[in-house]
């Protein structure tokens, strides 16, 4: 019906009704993001004039690009005409858009406001009505409402005016017609060395390179096809996705902590290379795992200087890296980790910034590689990298096809940050390795503290471009799948673990883990400032007991270390069952190499242990029943050079508090590298040591609670203790 009435009034409206008419309409258009002062009114004339204005019907609104809907309606304005005794009580424009050589859709309605009127001749009054959409207004729909023109073509947008009066409608409508003007949506955008001849190109729009580009922004496009003799250079920090194919007859360089990823598409073409930069900091003697994100680059060509029997592949069967195999014609193999030694021309104690450069064909789409695990307990550890030019997520690796089934949900990191060496000597040995679980968190290795308010280095969501690491395959001949939605333009949520990286704090680099995860980190700081952490954290996938997909064990135990225990796993990275439950208690353990003051402290929290939660963490010294709430400050305490399982304890409620709930050493026997220490609550008067055949082998007097008996020369194997006190005789079985 409507249809009808607007044909019957197109031909009254000037008549019948001319006591009330439209003198003018000027539809309103801009370009998306353009600021409002470029907004261009267009006219259709009907006695008002145009004022300079270009004419509406037949315009050419110009070109926007597919998916970007760079033309936006702001609406416009209406000019009317009333006389004496008449009302208007609305003006609307109705607009609809549609493609050439297709069925319109239905009209869209845009209500105007009266803004002005002035006097006229006929005793009434000239009325200005408006309205201006605000910020880019509305995109140009070819359908329904809020639609999206979705292919490239030449478009129409029609356009009448509505006038409701007391005495009726009027309309201003091209005599029973609409008024039209056409735009041109294009699918491409081409640069020319200094701009785009269509405007920035969309996650939709094909990019066609034609001179030199440099990216500095969040750049993405449909497919790429960059020409011959041209080069796309992806600044550090930014990052550019392609969300369909990409024909390389220049050269892509990809900058360190840039990403370039093919989001859907995994073709990639063209005679051209891509370069991908990757800086670290190696000593002579330092080693870093490594991985290509492209294929084609020669091994020892990557670090020219290193020796080329320093360059190495992890044996899982014997856990150990070999250079077995590698020559001169090797190349990465996508998804491997390699272990490179620092070049021959570096400094042997002072690192040396290095800018590491892979050239060939960006690895894309489905990668597939095959896990080893030997028989035993303690097997599976595989050397593996991140394939791709561009950051990926752990997490989504490890939910990736039947992963999950293939690897547990864990990544260890070599680091190369352990500097104490130095400092102990050079049998001292420490945890380089940094963990990461997905869902639970990071820890990183052991380090130098410099301040014990410094937030320790720790890996997060993503792994970095060039990046190695280690994974634990669950069986043998395991399938590990590495595809495109693994893969993340992020590039600040990650660490590449080198030398020297900054301590920066989760609040400074977000993870991607849940806002709500009830999580703390503990560190351990010894007399001469060996920093090691741990994290204890409630995950709704946990148990109280060890979770091999949740919980962490320390890769290797130095000779300054700091765990959590589960029956006999120590733990770098411990997930507790979720919800919180405040009567839960944690037990930790310490190994240290050197006697003095210790401390501990809270080295990051979040959910209700953060720092506008109440939630206390109680650090209950098992040795002399101190208890102390690590969340009003950090904890000290003595200890010799020891290796205890059960110093401590974390409790969470005041209940637990009561001098009846403390539980003091009875008898702790533990080991340093000269023999036992003993320890208990009461003097010890006597000590006699029996070997397994149950011959005594030691027997002294003594009057102390704490009892050190060198054993370097016993031979390896069960022995037992007796401790003998005025209230008794206590045993217990030791391994020497």
């Amino acid at each position: 019906m409507k249809k009808i009435f607007l044909l019957l009034l197109g031909t009254i409206t000037f008549g019948l009704l001319n006591s009330q008419t439209f003198t003018g309409g000027f539809p309103a258009f801009k370009q998306r993001g353009a600021s409002a002062g470029t907004i261009k009114y267009y006219c259709i004339d009907n006695g008002g004039g145009c004022s300079g204005r270009t004419v509406y019907d037949a315009a050419d609104l110009g070109t926007s690009l597919l998916g970007k809907h760079s033309l936006r309606l702001m609406g416009g304005e209406a000019k009317v005409s009333r006389c004496t005794s008449e009302t208007i009580s609305a003006v609307t424009m109705h607009y609809r858009a549609f493609k050439v050589g297709t069925t319109p859709g239905a009209f869209t309605a845009l209500s105007y406001a009266r803004i002005s009127g002035a006097a006229n001749g006929c005793g009434g009054e000239n009325e200005t009505w408006r309205k201006i959409e605000s910020g880019d207004g509305i995109a140009i729909s070819a359908g329904p409402p809020n639609s999206v023109v979705e292919t490239a073509g030449t478009y129409t947008i029609e356009i009448y005016y509505e006038m409701t009066t007391g005495s009726g409608t009027v309309l201003l409508n091209n005599s029973g017609s609409t008024y039209k003007a056409n735009f041109t949506i294009v699918d491409h955008s081409t640069w020319n060395g200094s701009s785009w001849d269509n405007g920035e190109p969309g996650s939709q729009t094909n990019a066609i390179i034609n001179g030199n580009l440099n990216i500095n922004s969040v750049f993405a496009t449909d497919n790429m096809t960059i020409n011959s003799g041209n080069i796309v250079t992806i600044a550090e920090g930014f990052s550019l996705k392609s969300y369909g194919n990409v024909v390389n007859n220049g050269t892509l360089v990809v900058e360190n902590n840039a990403t370039f990823l093919q989001e859907l598409g995994d073709i990639y073409s063209g005679s051209g290379n891509a370069i991908v930069h990757r800086r670290a900091n190696l000593k002579r003697m330092d080693y870093n795992y490594w991985s290509s994100p492209v294929s084609g680059q020669n091994l020892f060509n990557f670090s020219v200087g290193t020796p080329t029997n320093r360059f190495y592949r992890y044996n899982e069967v014997n856990d150990l890296l070999e250079a077995t195999g590698l020559d001169a014609s090797s190349t990465f193999q996508a998804g491997i980790g390699y272990a490179i030694r620092g070049k021959n021309s570096y400094a042997v104690a002072t690192p040396t910034n290095e800018n590491f450069t892979f050239t060939g064909v960006p690895n894309s789409g489905l990668i597939s590689i095959n896990l080893k695990r030997s028989a035993g307990a303690d097997k599976g550890y595989n050397l593996v990298g991140n394939p791709y030019p561009s950051n990926i997520n752990f997490s989504s690796l490890f939910n990736y096809s039947n992963n999950r089934n293939s690897i547990y949900n864990k990544q260890w990191f070599w680091t190369n940050l352990n500097e104490v060496k130095s400092q102990q000597g050079s049998s001292y040995a420490g945890n380089n390795y940094a963990t990461y679980v997905a869902g639970v968190g990071g820890v990183g290795p052991t380090y130098i503290s410099t301040s014990i308010e410094v937030v320790s280095l720790r890996p997060l969501a993503f792994t970095k471009v060039g990046q190695g690491f280690i994974v634990q395959a669950k069986y043998d001949n395991a399938p590990l799948l590495f595809n495109n939605n693994i893969r993340s333009s992020n590039t600040s949520d990650s660490i590449f673990f080198n030398k020297n990286q900054s301590n920066k704090s989760e609040e400074e680099e977000e993870e991607e883990e849940p806002e709500t995860l009830n999580r703390y980190w503990l560190k351990l700081v010894s007399p001469q400032n060996v920093g090691n952490t741990i994290l204890v954290a409630y995950n709704d996938n946990a148990t109280n007991d060890y979770d091999p997909d949740y919980d962490a064990d320390l890769l290797s135990v130095g000779n300054d270390s700091f765990f959590s225990n589960v029956g006999a796993h120590r733990l770098q990275i411990q997930a507790r069952a979720n919800p919180f439950e405040t009567n839960d208690i944690v037990d930790l353990g310490i190994k240290s190499s050197t006697a003095g003051n210790h401390v501990i402290a809270i080295d990051g929290k979040d959910g209700i242990f953060s720092q506008d939660a109440s939630q206390a963490i109680y650090l209950q010294d098992n040795f002399n029943g101190n208890i102390h709430n690590l969340q009003d400050g950090h904890y000290t305490f003595f200890t010799d050079a020891i290796e205890d399982n059960s110093r401590f304890k974390i409790i969470y409620q005041n209940s637990v508090l009561g001098t009846d709930n403390i539980t003091k050493y009875q008898l702790i026997i533990a080991k340093n590298s000269l023999g036992l220490v003993i320890r208990d609550s009461q003097n010890i008067n006597k000590v006699e040591i029996y070997d397994a055949a149950g011959k005594l082998v030691l027997s002294k007097d003594y009057n102390a609670a704490n009892v050190n008996i060198n054993t370097t020369s016993f031979a390896k194997g069960f022995y037992i203790v007796k401790v003998i006190q005025k209230t008794g005789i206590k045993t217990k079985k030791v391994i020497l």
